[in-house]
């Protein structure tokens, strides 16, 4: 950025100050990182919601300052990509048994709520939760 400087050296983020204590004062520019997020996110973290940030950040092949300010929520935001790692097959290989394991849980959830609401449909239910998971377990 300017004279070499990272956004936090320029604009630090301010003390933490009395809840409310932010209506009271004038609004100053603070540095905030994002943390990781990728293609598949809708929103950037700590930013919110903003489709052309997403677009343009992905745009980019590596760490560089985008050339525009965008409007985030009722903010302004200068964004800097520090770091862009593209997918690659070992890093998918890496995480594929962690990825399968949390799709198999949100699918067998899924199953249990779809099973118990059919049920609620046409009797009484008392739910056994043990049986229902030995069921869903496979």
């Amino acid at each position: 950025m300017k004279a070499g400087k990272k956004l936090a050296d320029l604009y630090p983020k301010p003390a933490e100050a009395a809840p409310g204590a932010q209506f009271a004062s004038k609004t100053t520019a603070a540095a905030t990182d994002t943390g990781e997020f990728n293609g598949a996110s809708l929103t950037v973290p700590q930013l919110g919601a903003s489709p052309e940030v997403l677009k343009a950040t992905f745009a980019l092949d590596g760490p560089a300052t985008l050339d525009q300010v965008f409007q985030v929520a009722d903010d302004f935001a200068v964004v800097v990509v520090t770091s862009r790692h593209k997918p690659s097959d070992d890093d998918y290989a890496k995480q594929k048994q962690q990825i399968t394991l949390e799709a198999t849980k949100a699918k067998q959830f899924e199953l249990k709520e779809a099973f118990v609401k059919s049920l609620r449909k046409s009797a009484q239910v008392v739910m056994n939760n043990p049986a229902i998971d030995k069921i869903t377990e496979g």
